[in-house]
């Protein structure tokens, strides 16, 4: 597998982004991308720099015959566009989150074992420098013992019921759409195992989380004070609290190049990857991942595991039933 061959299922923003950081790497092409019109895959192929447009996901499997898959679509989509990918033994990447609950993360992953292929959600702030720096600095006890985690994600989008965010049949809100970030990051520094999960909500006419705050306990009163909000701007930090040091994950910090270490008897220390990056939005580290493990024959991330991704979306269904909100068809 001299030149990795990638496909894109759906054609919007993130799989614009996504190209744009595959056309950073060698050894791979992206040789298509599948929509559920041919017109506008002709032309987000021509704009993007893949080689066709197929104006069906099963043309692009069957016809252009990917090494790998990227799953960009909506939520309520990726169960079904990646068990296509599955069934015919194609790796895929799925954006996240990796479903819209437990049930249908458990299918996708009882396909990808059934007929022995990779399958990722795409938790491409795992992959970054700077995430990937500070994780390792914490397994190496610079911090000390981990007392907690802070982490918000907000923005504001004027209310519109026709927009994905604001529809459930789109599994839209806050949650899933970005309130996924601050539990992914107490999960990666904290575990998958709190013991104990409270949230509270702020939810729209139409059923959908606009607001959400969670808390999370642990073992050894270790805690996590999580945030998402589609109603206001606000800085997007992410802090980790030691006993010898604390973490300060820069906004946006999901997607950060750069860190502080604050020693609490010593000097701040600031890690910058920007250079790393290389002009790339942050999804070529991801890309880079996926490729070396199908390379390697694995059959999932040993970073980003199945259990991981089941403890996540296990997660967020214990928010959403303690915040009342549930999606069509459940």
């Amino acid at each position: 597998m001299n030149n990795f061959r990638w496909g894109i299922l759906g054609a919007g923003r993130i799989a614009r982004n996504f190209a744009h950081d595959l056309h950073l790497l060698d050894g791979c092409e992206l040789i298509g991308v599948g929509s559920n019109s041919a017109e506008r895959a002709d032309a987000w192929a021509r704009e993007n720099g893949a080689h066709t447009g197929y104006g069906s996901y099963e043309a692009l499997l069957d016809l252009g015959k990917p090494d790998a898959v990227y799953v960009a679509t909506r939520h309520p989509q990726h169960l079904a566009a990646a068990k296509l990918c599955l069934e015919r033994g194609i790796p895929v990447l799925c954006e996240k989150p990796l479903a819209v609950n437990s049930a249908e993360v458990a299918e996708m992953v009882a396909a990808a074992r059934q007929h022995g292929t990779f399958l990722m959600e795409a938790l491409w702030t795992r992959f970054l420098p700077s995430i990937r720096h500070a994780l390792q600095k914490i397994a190496d006890g610079e911090l000390g013992d981990v007392l907690a985690v802070k982490a918000d994600f907000g923005f504001r989008r004027e209310y519109d019921a026709t927009h994905r965010l604001f529809d459930p049949a789109k599994a839209g809100g806050a949650l899933l759409d970005i309130g996924i970030y601050p539990l992914l990051l107490s999960y990666f520094v904290l575990g998958t195992d709190p013991q104990k999960i409270t949230a509270a909500a702020t939810l729209s006419e139409g059923g959908v989380d606009l607001d959400t705050s969670v808390a999370l306990e642990y073992a050894d009163e270790r805690m996590a004070h999580l945030h998402a909000t589609i109603r206001a701007h606000t800085a997007s930090d992410g802090f980790i609290y030691g006993t010898k040091a604390n973490i300060h994950l820069h906004p946006r910090w999901h997607e950060a190049k750069s860190y502080t270490l604050s020693y609490h008897d010593g000097p701040n220390v600031t890690y910058d990857f920007t250079k790393e990056f290389g002009g790339a939005h942050g999804y070529r580290f991801e890309i880079a991942h996926v490729m070396d493990c199908v390379r390697a024959g694995q059959k999932e991330s040993p970073l980003v595991p199945f259990a991981f991704s089941e403890a996540l979306m296990a997660g967020m269904d214990e928010v959403r039933r303690q915040i009342g909100v549930r999606y069509p068809g459940e």
